[in-house]
């Protein structure tokens, strides 16, 4: 549910300031009700994509770079198919909906924002459980593969997994 709303604001926090941005931060009253109409659909096709490629499953304290791809190919998905539904709200109405300048600025400043609001959540994470941890035992895990350095990862982050 937090990650819902999460990807709502982000969602409409992005569309808005690519609109801002598009406008010089100035932005048309005409293109004020345009912008609302779009926010409606830019937040459903966001939620829906997330939904689909289950981008929101992994936990955000253990995000990875390929957490943040997945996620980077979900705004992408979201933003082709508000790209389409622009062509053809076009074909039908010979207007398009947002401008393509807002669409592109909206993908980067969504896939911005994703990744450094779940890096954020990871560092503060992880420092937290650093001011909590008491010092515990030393390990040695043997290996290279991923999984030895998942492990690795996940100690440094919870010293109270040792026990």
């Amino acid at each position: 549910f937090p990650v819902t709303i999460g990807v709502v604001v982000i969602a409409a926090a992005s569309l808005v300031l690519a609109y801002l941005l598009r406008f010089n931060f100035a932005i048309p009253s005409e293109v004020t009700d345009q912008i609302i109409l779009n926010l409606e659909l830019v937040i459903f096709i966001r939620l829906v994509c997330m939904v689909f490629f289950q981008s929101f499953a992994g936990s955000v304290r253990h995000t990875a770079v390929a957490d943040i791809v997945k996620m980077s190919l979900v705004s992408f998905a979201g933003t082709s198919i508000f790209g389409l539904t622009n062509v053809l709200f076009y074909q039908v109405g010979t207007t398009f909906l947002v401008p393509f300048s807002v669409l592109i600025m909206d993908l980067c400043l969504n896939i911005l924002l994703l990744s450094s609001t779940r890096i954020a959540i990871k560092y503060i994470w992880g420092y937290r459980a650093k001011i909590n941890s008491k010092p515990g035992k030393g390990v040695l895990i043997y290996g290279v593969n991923e999984s030895a350095i998942v492990a690795a990862r996940a100690l440094n982050y919870d010293p109270a997994l040792i026990s």
